[in-house]
């Protein structure tokens, strides 16, 4: 008999606690609305965002510039989409398009070095913009990403040298465009070319 009135006490706790989470989830619906909405969007975003990935890696730009697009309608947030379409932009020849992109990537995630580096590299090297890239090459140099060693598994120590390094080298050039600009003999020329030495260096 005590086993049966247990029995019976379970069923019904289970059953209540079964409601209460039900209630709990349909009062969180009216409450958490944009949550939920966001989630949803989010996950869509998500889903182009892998479909334009597939399409990246095969080569076939113009889809994976259409589900990119899709995505971000959905989930602007992902810098990972903005940047691969800036460098699908870059190798339409639409540097435009591809600044706008890569702007909008740094916009939700200013530590995204790499998309730095390209933004600079198309300020620089095919719309001759040497101040804006020099200041996103400094935006590089001055970072201070988080720096992870687990022996024989991950490092990014070296690779985040690496792209210092780089972004020292792309400052030089920009450094030297400008002094090309100014002609041979100009003091200013001879500064951006000294500029230029102390970055390479």
């Amino acid at each position: 008999v005590v086993g049966l009135i247990i029995k019976i006490l379970k069923l019904r706790i289970t059953k209540i606690v079964l409601l209460i989470l039900f209630l709990a989830f349909i009062v969180s619906l009216f409450v958490c609305r944009g949550w939920y909405g966001k989630q949803y969007h989010k996950g869509i975003g998500f889903y182009y965002v892998n479909k334009g990935d597939k399409a990246y890696k095969t080569g076939k730009y113009q889809k994976a510039v259409d589900f990119y697009r899709s995505a971000l309608m959905h989930y602007p947030e992902h810098s990972g989409a903005s940047c691969n379409l800036g460098n699908i932009y870059v190798s339409f020849e639409n540097y435009y398009e591809a600044v706008n992109a890569y702007e909008n990537a740094l916009k939700y995630n200013p530590e995204y070095m790499v998309c730095r580096m390209d933004l600079g590299i198309i300020l620089a090297e095919k719309m001759a913009d040497y101040d804006k890239a020099i200041q996103e090459y400094g935006k590089v140099i001055n970072s201070n990403p988080l720096t992870v060693n687990i022996p024989f598994i991950y490092n990014n120590k070296r690779t985040t040298n690496l792209n210092k390094g780089l972004a020292y080298y792309n400052m030089g050039l920009a450094y030297r465009g400008k002094a090309v600009y100014m002609g041979d003999r100009s003091a200013a020329a001879v500064k951006y070319l000294t500029k230029a030495a102390e970055s390479y260096k």
